[in-house]
């Protein structure tokens, strides 16, 4: 006799995201690894190697945790004036206990999405370089965005990769 509690669960078919605004694209996230959203605030700098798209270190909850702009991680220039600037603080996946987040600088408030088989489809879109840490372009409701590599933005930045 089957268990009606494992038959009744069926794979997932819709996941809550993110698309977080940049200065050149829109990053796509699961809504889960972005704990909030804050409004910007200047980095202190950092007293490393850390790479130039590194913007600095943020406080916020009393965790220190470093920021990055993803239009310099994708040859793009950061403007620290430009209007609306928000930091998506999301959840490290590296697990370091000296940088549980990484923070995002946002142009405007991310934007919740619902991502299902129907709604997200590959993009050919533009030839990325290939030392970009991107996992995958997308259509997202008719928006293109671009899945970041997590992970390997984390080990860039802490001078693992």
């Amino acid at each position: 006799m089957s268990n009606p509690a494992v038959t009744s669960i069926s794979p997932v078919q819709e996941l809550r995201s993110v698309l977080i605004p940049t200065g050149m694209e829109r990053l796509l996230l699961p809504n889960a690894a972005v704990a909030e959203v804050i409004d910007f605030r200047d980095p202190e700098p950092f007293t490393g190697t850390e790479p130039d798209w590194g913007l600095g270190l943020v406080t916020w909850q009393r965790r220190t945790f470093p920021v990055i702009a993803a239009e310099m991680l994708l040859g793009g220039s950061f403007d620290p004036l430009a209007p609306r600037l928000r930091i998506a603080v999301c959840h490290s996946l590296l697990s370091l206990k000296d940088r549980p987040f990484l923070g995002i600088v946002s142009h405007g408030i991310p934007r919740l999405v619902r991502v299902s088989p129907e709604t997200i489809e590959e993009s050919p879109g533009p030839a990325l370089a290939d030392d970009w840490p991107i996992l995958a372009q997308v259509f997202v409701n008719d928006v293109y965005a671009l899945i970041p590599d997590f992970e390997k933005i984390e080990r860039m930045l802490n001078g693992m990769d």
